[in-house]
C-alpha cells in the first residue's frame, strides 16, 4: 500500500504545474506590451465573466488536488503508524457488488494486519495477489469473511506468497510470517455438475501459492476451490515453520500441497468432504462431478516434509487421500506421523512412492470403495530408502475391492484390524489383507486381527511371488475366515514365517490352511493359563491350558496342565482333555 501511495501521490505532483503553468499563462495572455491588461474593444462584460469563471475553476481544481494530496499523506502516515487497520482503509464498500482486487492488492502489500468487518463479501477478478511479509488477513471472530473468485487467468495463485513475488527485489520480498484466519472462498463459476458440454469442471489457480514460511492458516473455508494449497519446493519457498489447522472445504482437484518443510509444522484438523456443500444449493456438487473427483481428485500431496505430526486429517470421496511424494523439492518425507487422520470412499486411501527412515501410522480409519473401479488395490507402500519402515499402530481398513495394502517395503502392524475386502477375488486373481511386491521384505504382524471371510478367493497375507521375505506373526494375533487359503508364503526357500503360540490361525473350514515353504500350516495350537479345566468354551485340537496352581494327583507326578484331543464345546477329562503330568 506504501508503494501504491506513492505512486498516487507522485501523479498528483505531475498535475500541478499543469494547473500552475494554465492559470499563470491565462492571466499573460490577457496583457498588452506594456504589462496592462489588454482590452478587446468587441469584447462584452460576457467575455470577462467567462475568463473569470475559468481561472476561478482552475483555482479549485488546484485546491482539490492538494486536498487530495493532503489525504493520501495522511493515510500513509496513518499506514504506517497503524499495525492493524480495517479493510474499510481500502474499501468502504463490502457486498460483493464491486471489483476488489486492486483494494485487496494495496492491502496485500502493506505488511499489515488487515481486519475484514463481520458478513463482508468481497469479488476478487484477477489472481496473483502479491503477499508482502507480515501481511495478515482475518476475519471475524465467531464468523468469516467472504470472498468470491472470478477469473480463472493468471499465472501461480489467487494468493501468490512466492518468496520472491514481485513486490521487491530481494529474495525474501514475498510471503512469511503470514496470517490467513476466519476467511471464506466460494467460486460462484465453478460447474455444479458434469453435462455432455461441460465433461470437467474449470480449473482455477491454487488458492494458495507460494511459500508460506512460519506463517499461519486458520478457520479456513476453501468450499469448492478447484486446489485449495500449493505451498513450498522450488521457485516458492519454505514452508517451515507453518501452521495449517482448522480448515474445512470439498477441493475438486487438490485438497493440499505441501513441500520444502525442514522445520516442524503443525498441520492438524483438516477436512476435505464432497458432500460438505450438499445444502448450498449454489455451490452443491452433483453424482456426475462428485463420480469425477471420486476418479481424479487427490486430498493432500506431503513431500518434503521431516518430523512432522499431523492430526486429525479427513476426507471423503477422494481418489487418492493420502500420496507421499516429492514433486518440487529434493529429498522425501523423514519421520512424518500421521495421528488420528481418517478417509472414506477412497480408491487409494495411501498411495507412498518415497519416504526416509520410518513413516507411521498411529489411530487412523482407511475406508475403501467395495465397488469395481480402475486400478482398484487399495494402499501402495513404496520407497528407494534402504530399510525403510510403515507402522500402523491401532488402525482399521476395510471395504476393498480386492487387496487392501500392496507393499514394496517392511510393515509393522500392531493392534490392527482388517476386514470386508475382496469382493472381486477370483481363483485366478485371490486377494489379500498384506501382498508383498518386493524382495527382502520383513511383515511383521502383532496383536492384529485379519477377517478374510468377505469374498471366495480371499487371504489375509501373501509373498506375492517374491523371494527373501520374512512373515513374523504374534501377540495374540487373529487371522481367520478364509475359505480359500489362509496365507500364502511358498515363493522361495529363502521366505520364512515366524508363528507364535500365542496367535490364532483359523479358516473358514478344517481344510483351510496357510501354505509356506516350510510346509502346511492349518493350525496354531493356542496356550492359556488357568488354575484348572475349563468347563466352558470352545476349542481345537492341540491347544494347550498351562496349570497355574500345579499339584500331584500321586506322590510321583504333577500336573502341568492339559492337552486338548478334540475340537468343539465340549470339555470332558479324559476325552475332550488329557493331563499333561510331570513325573517326579
Amino acid at each position: 500500500m506504501i508503494f501504491f501511495s506513492r505512486r498516487l501521490i507522485l501523479s498528483k505532483l505531475t498535475t500541478l504545474p499543469f494547473i500552475l503553468f494554465f492559470s499563470k499563462s491565462y492571466a499573460q495572455n490577457n496583457k498588452d506590451d506594456n504589462g496592462s491588461s489588454k482590452k478587446d474593444c468587441t469584447s462584452d462584460k460576457s467575455n470577462y465573466l467567462h475568463a473569470d469563471s475559468e481561472v476561478i475553476k482552475a483555482n479549485e481544481t488546484q485546491k482539490v488536488m492538494l486536498d487530495e494530496l493532503v489525504a493520501q499523506r495522511k493515510k500513509i502516515h496513518f499506514l504506517m503508524e497503524n499495525p492493524s487497520v480495517s479493510f474499510d482503509f481500502f474499501l468502504d464498500i463490502h457486498d460483493g457488488s464491486v471489483d476488489a482486487t486492486p483494494a485487496l492488492k494495496a492491502a496485500a502489500a502493506s505488511g499489515k494486519t488487515i481486519v475484514f468487518p463481520s458478513n463482508g463479501v468481497y469479488s476478487i477478478n484477477q489472481n496473483d495477489i502479491a503477499i508482502s511479509p507480515f501481511t495478515k488477513f482475518i476475519g471475524p471472530d465467531g464468523g468469516y469473511a467472504t470472498f468470491l473468485v472470478n477469473s480463472t487467468e493468471g499465472s501461480f495463485g489467487t494468493f501468490d506468497l512466492r518468496n520472491k513475488n514481485g513486490l521487491g527485489d530481494d529474495i525474501y520480498s514475498g510471503g512469511y510470517f503470514n496470517v490467513f484466519r476466519n476467511l471464506r472462498f466460494r467460486y460462484p463459476g465453478q460447474i455444479k455438475n458434469l453435462t455432455d458440454v461441460a465433461s470437467n469442471p474449470i480449473a482455477y489457480l491454487p488458492l494458495f501459492f507460494g511459500g508460506g514460511y512460519s506463517s499461519r492458516f486458520e478457520y479456513l473455508d476453501i468450499g469448492n476451490a478447484y486446489i485449495g494449497f500449493v505451498l513450498g519446493g522450488k521457485g516458492l519457498g519454505s514452508c517451515s515453520r507453518i501452521v495449517l489447522k482448522d480448515i474445512i472445504g470439498a477441493p475438486i482437484f487438490l485438497g493440499l500441497s505441501i513441500e520444502q518443510v525442514r522445520d516442524i509444522p503443525i498441520i492438524q484438523n483438516i477436512s476435505w468432504n464432497y458432500n460438505y456443500l450438499d445444502l448450498d444449493k449454489n455451490h452443491s456438487y452433483g453424482n456426475m462431478l462428485k463420480q469425477w473427483m471420486a476418479l481424479n481428485a487427490t486430498a493432500f500431496q506431503f513431500g518434503r516434509c521431516d518430523w512432522a505430526s499431523c492430526i486429525n486429517l479427513f476426507s471423503y470421496g477422494y481418489y487418492k487421500n493420502l500420496v507421499i511424494e516429492s514433486r518440487r523439492y529434493t529429498g522425501s518425507a523423514d519421520r512424518i506421523k500421521f495421528i488420528g487422520c481418517f478417509s472414506d470412499q477412497s480408491i487409494h486411501p495411501l498411495w507412498v512412492k518415497d519416504f526416509e527412515n520410518q513413516l507411521d501410522f498411529i489411530a487412523c480409519g482407511f475406508t475403501g470403495v467395495k465397488t469395481n473401479v480402475k486400478n482398484a488395490s487399495g494402499i501402495f507402500l513404496s520407497t528407494k530408502s534402504i530399510n525403510a519402515n510403515v507402522s500402523f499402530t491401532n488402525c482399521t481398513f476395510n471395504s476393498y475391492y480386492m487387496d487392501i495394502i500392496i507393499s514394496k517395503v517392511n510393515v509393522n502392524m500392531y493392534a490392527c484390524q482388517f476386514y470386508n475386502y475382496g469382493f472381486g477375488s477370483k481363483q485366478t486373481s485371490p486377494a489379500s489383507a498384506i501382498s508383498i511386491d518386493n524382495d527382502n521384505v520383513t511383515v511383521n504382524i502383532v496383536n492384529t486381527d485379519i477377517d478374510a471371510s468377505a469374498g471366495e478367493y480371499v487371504r489375509c497375507l501373501s509373498d506375492g511371488g517374491y523371494s527373501g521375505c520374512l512373515l513374523n506373526i504374534t501377540g495374540c494375533s487373529n487371522l481367520t475366515g478364509s475359505k480359500f487359503e489362509i496365507f500364502r508364503w511358498d515363493s522361495s526357500s529363502s521366505n520364512v514365517e515366524l508363528i507364535s503360540q500365542d496367535s490364532y490361525i483359523s479358516g473358514a473350514y478344517d481344510d483351510i490352511v496357510g501354505v509356506s515353504s516350510l510346509g502346511i500350516t492349518a493350525y496354531i495350537p493356542r496356550r492359556f493359563y488357568l488354575e484348572s479345566l475349563p468347563l466352558k468354551g470352545s476349542f481345537k485340537e492341540g491347544d494347550y491350558i498351562v496349570n497355574t496352581k500345579p499339584s500331584g494327583t500321586k506322590e510321583d507326578s504333577i500336573i502341568k496342565g492339559w492337552v486338548r484331543m478334540t475340537t468343539g464345546h465340549n470339555n470332558q477329562l479324559n476325552i475332550d482333555w488329557v493331563e499333561d503330568k510331570l513325573t517326579k
